[in-house]
């Protein structure tokens, strides 16, 4: 072989080390180019997966509540249907009177329950509203508004909040905190001839919303410590709610990044929530 040929055949062996280090590049390049779409994809599955067991369990709470509210629900109605058919027939006056206090416990009961199918509807909202609130006057004002329940009388409901304090956060949201907080105060008191103790205290300290709710009722036994969160569980049969009122406030925790912690003694029990507001 000459040395022409010899030259030629190394022009060939670069052009063709060229060839391959530029294809070498491209396969680099589309294997980039695949692994990052891979991990988008990955990332897409992920997050399709995390919706969609948060629909399932949406969907299943949803059942949950649509069922057992149907059942509560119908029941009044029932009631108030069979009272009404009473009244038609009577002409006593006492037994009127009897008749209505009957028809106001069994909407009392009613309210109960649509009360929380509107607290469901609004904690589930992709969106809340905040806004700049009073506490003192809108705990107040929650407070107040649970005075249908048989024993609202029976406790002394004291408030250890300034004032002045105001607070950024959804109006309803904090509303459906205080009722339930409340409600749970009430419903679980043992009826007795000296009044019980509900104390409200509400403090703003570094945007940190710290909601103490403090009473002497039943108190929380070490058997039932665990499953007082469930949805629908009920410390006791005399309890006359709907055992959701723990489960709505610790979603409302969840969901704002808060804590929903308590501790019980053999006389009081407080319940402390803390939320990041700003």
């Amino acid at each position: 072989m000459n040395k022409e040929e010899i030259e030629n055949l190394k022009g060939l062996i670069y052009k063709r080390d060229e060839l391959i280090q530029e294809r070498e590049r491209e396969l680099s390049e589309k294997y980039e180019e695949i692994n990052a779409q891979k991990e988008e994809l990955t990332a897409a599955i992920d997050q399709l997966i995390m919706v969609n067991k948060q629909l399932v369990e949406k969907n299943n709470e949803l059942d949950q509540i649509l069922y057992k509210s149907s059942h509560d629900l119908i029941s009044p109605i029932i009631s108030i249907e069979g009272i009404l058919g009473l009244i038609k027939n009577t002409e006593k006056s006492n037994n009127i009177i009897e008749f209505i206090s009957h028809i106001s416990l069994q909407n009392n009961k009613m309210k109960v329950v649509v009360s929380a199918l509107n607290a469901l509807m609004k904690i589930n909202q992709e969106s809340w509203q905040p806004e700049i609130i009073s506490l003192f006057e809108t705990t107040k004002s929650a407070v107040e508004s649970l005075f249908f329940l048989s024993n609202y009388e029976s406790v002394n409901i004291s408030f250890q909040i300034e004032k002045s304090l105001k607070v950024k956060i959804d109006k309803q949201i904090f509303e459906i905190i205080i009722k339930n907080f409340v409600s749970n105060s009430i419903n679980y008191r043992t009826i007795s001839e000296i009044k019980g103790i509900v104390n409200i205290s509400i403090k703003n300290i570094k945007n940190k919303l710290i909601i103490e709710i403090e009473d002497d009722g039943e108190g929380i036994s070490t058997e039932i410590s665990t499953k007082i969160y469930d949805i629908f569980y009920r410390g006791t049969v005399k309890s006359t709610g709907l055992g959701l009122g723990l489960y709505f406030i610790k979603k409302i925790a969840q969901r704002m990044n808060g804590e929903l912690i308590y501790k019980t003694n053999k006389k009081n029990t407080i319940f402390c929530l803390s939320l990041n507001v700003s």
